[in-house]
């Protein structure tokens, strides 16, 4: 399954916040990857260890994102929050710009202010998906 975001899509955005008058600007995005869903279609005939391991279980910007991201949102403060659902539960990545080139950042997911949480390491793209998971 394929999302496409066009330019009319972001074109309605940008023109919704203008008309809202507020000084609102686009931060970023999000979207989410089904791994679970992946895993049990195309890592079926993999051992549970070996899936365990597998790119795909983990969060990863593709190239379709990242060519989205450098097109969309190039400023220096734009980021993109990805949630990939594994068989372990949600898993969340930022990714964002540094030294030119869109990569992982590090960020904390903090429901209660006086309790801090561990962020997840995030994973660059998953180029080893076949010679893990045949």
């Amino acid at each position: 399954t394929e999302l496409t975001f066009t330019p009319k899509t972001w074109a309605a955005a940008r023109d919704t916040l203008a008309l809202r008058e507020q000084g609102e600007i686009m931060l970023g995005w999000w979207h989410s990857h089904p791994g679970k869903y992946w895993q049990r279609t195309s890592c079926a005939k993999c051992p549970p260890e070996r899936r365990r391991v597998c790119p795909i279980a983990r969060n990863f910007f593709s190239s379709h994102d990242e060519n989205l991201h450098e097109t969309i949102f190039p400023k220096a403060y734009n980021v993109a929050l990805v949630v990939t659902n594994t068989e372990e539960g949600l898993r969340q990545a930022l990714y964002g710009w540094r030294d030119g080139r869109v990569q992982p950042r590090g960020f904390f997911i903090q429901p209660h202010p006086d309790r801090f949480l561990e962020a997840i390491e995030a994973v660059a793209i998953p180029k080893t998906h076949e010679t893990t998971c045949p």
